[in-house]
């Protein structure tokens, strides 16, 4: 992957893709919200009111995410450097949930984005290290 330098990045362009998709967030299934989040994070575009919508519209259903979402969604957060602590706490309590259905890739980006961001979560990491064992 070749990460976008930002000042190659339009950010008239990205503001008015947020603007766009935070008035449209309630039509957004999961999968659509975690894309947005992951959409601007490799650009290193950090649009906290977007990031703060998508919190928002996630929460009351967090446990609908699959492991790819919820990895996704805690990825975007650190990759921006986003510590939203409400916000990765739900994630984790509901990849907890899931945790056994989470493949390698997902534990690895979930425990990179709480070190990244210095969010711990003892029971989320506990859940990570029990699964990893287990795929060894």
């Amino acid at each position: 992957w070749a990460y976008a330098r930002l000042d190659y990045i339009d950010k008239p362009l990205c503001d008015a893709i947020a603007a766009v998709s935070m008035a449209r967030l309630s039509e957004f299934a999961m999968q659509n919200l975690t894309n947005t989040a992951w959409a601007f994070a490799p650009l290193g575009f950090r649009n906290k009111p977007l990031m703060d919508a998508i919190s928002a519209q996630s929460l009351p259903n967090s446990d609908e995410f699959i492991p790819q979402e919820l990895a996704n969604l805690a990825w975007s957060c650190a990759k921006i450097g986003l510590l939203d602590e409400h916000f990765m706490s739900a994630i984790s309590a509901a990849a907890i949930g899931i945790i056994s259905e989470y493949i390698t890739q997902d534990l690895s980006n979930t425990v990179w984005a709480c070190a990244t961001l210095v969010f711990h979560h003892k029971p989320l990491l506990d859940a990570i290290s029990s699964e990893s064992i287990s795929k060894l």
